[in-house]
């Protein structure tokens, strides 16, 4: 599994590898990036999805994620792209652009998918810009902070190493973010980030 860099896993036997990133910077490269369905007990490949040939894009990977859906569907996010993934088969249900706000597309890499409780989909970026943005599913609405945006509270980071979400006691969620300048969180009762 050329360039693995997650794993994760919907049930026991089962494991879910992302990889093709951090490719050569000149000359051919692997194909990828790529999600692929392993059996867990053998690491024999059951199936393998390349969302984007880099030979024949141009563009450069930093970073890829793949997150469960609740649904067990696949969230899998490559430079400013996601695409949705039949868990079982691979086949790609969607795909779509992710916001970049004011940093070139070509300069993101979403690098941390994670599901929150309430069913949004918050990516991680690290990049020029980077920054956090997050899916809502149900009003097909997108909030994007970065280095420009600093609503609720975002301190403006753009190197983030992860993204994760945590129920609260009684219902709601924190989002707690790891970035090179310290960890914040995110409240989902006050909107916030402390």
């Amino acid at each position: 599994y050329q360039a693995t860099a997650y794993l994760n896993n919907r049930r026991p036997g089962e494991l879910y590898v992302a990889g093709g990133a951090n490719p050569p910077m000149t000359g051919t490269v692997p194909a990828g990036p790529y999600v692929a369905k392993a059996d867990a007990a053998t690491g024999r490949e059951v199936w393998r999805t390349y969302v984007e040939n880099a030979n024949a894009s141009g563009a450069w990977f930093g970073a890829v994620n793949l997150n469960i859906l609740p649904d067990g569907n696949i969230a899998f996010a490559w430079e400013n792209n996601v695409a949705i993934l039949d868990g079982e088969t691979g086949l790609i249900l969607r795909q779509a652009a992710l916001p970049t706000g004011s940093t070139p597309a070509a300069q993101s890499n979403y690098k941390h998918v994670t599901i929150a409780p309430d069913g949004s989909v918050w990516f991680g970026c690290y990049g020029n810009g980077g920054g956090l943005a997050r899916y809502e599913p149900e009003s097909a609405t997108w909030t994007v902070w970065d280095f420009d945006n600093h609503a609720n509270g975002w301190p403006g980071w753009v190197t983030l190493e992860a993204a994760v979400a945590q129920p609260k006691p009684g219902g709601g969620y924190f989002i707690w973010i790891d970035d090179a300048f310290g960890r914040v969180r995110f409240d989902s009762d006050t909107q916030l980030f402390t």
